[in-house]
């Protein structure tokens, strides 16, 4: 293929024997990008969710991603090898407590080279929930206008709203009004956070 000499060799070339001649250097082998991270940037406590990771190989190597869930540069999950460029879900994820988390991905491909990292920041926030809503009483005589208190507590909730008596946006609370009642009746309160869980 070719020779090289002298009396220090400092490397090698290759000569290909196609028409005319080229050289060819050995250039390693070279990370892949740093990848890109999609998903949503706010959640629920408890509550799964699937980030997308995308990394392209110089050399269209194939490429798995490391996952760093807690931003402490210590691996927690890993993927399975997949085409370069290709989008890949990463495992699902949840967190306990509300907060606000950074986790980190970088890119590996199929000869063990790494990327850097990509940082992602997600906003979690407590699931708006009813813990208790009673009406006193809760039987009246058909066709009486009655008075009826309605009481309500919850957890994780920046308002509630009942399209049946007011609440004032308040997520506790008790309100009394006068209902003329002739059957049987559903009376609802909704409660929301600030990410439009209900």
């Amino acid at each position: 293929k070719g020779y090289a000499w002298g009396d220090t060799v400092v490397g090698w070339l290759k000569f290909d024997s196609w028409t005319g001649f080229g050289v060819k250097y050995g250039t390693g082998n070279t990370p892949p990008a740093v990848p890109t991270l999609s998903g949503v940037s706010t959640g629920l406590t408890n509550t799964n969710y699937t980030f997308i990771a995308n990394s392209i190989d110089p050399e269209g190597n194939q490429v798995l991603y490391r996952i760093d869930w807690n931003n402490d540069s210590i691996i927690d999950q890993s993927t399975v090898l997949a085409n370069s460029g290709l989008n890949v879900s990463l495992p699902a994820y949840s967190w306990a407590s509300p907060g606000i988390y950074t986790f980190q991905v970088l890119a590996e491909d199929s000869n063990g080279a790494r990327s850097g990292w990509a940082q992602k920041t997600i906003t979690i926030s407590n699931s708006a929930t009813v813990t208790s809503f009673t009406a006193t009483p809760n039987s009246v005589p058909s066709g009486v206008p009655t008075s009826i208190t309605f009481d309500w507590t919850s957890t994780g909730a920046t308002s509630c709203l009942s399209p049946d008596f007011t609440t004032g946006g308040a997520t506790s609370g008790s309100d009394t009004v006068t209902k003329n009642i002739t059957t049987n009746t559903t009376f609802t309160i909704t409660c929301s956070n600030s990410v439009g869980n209900n």
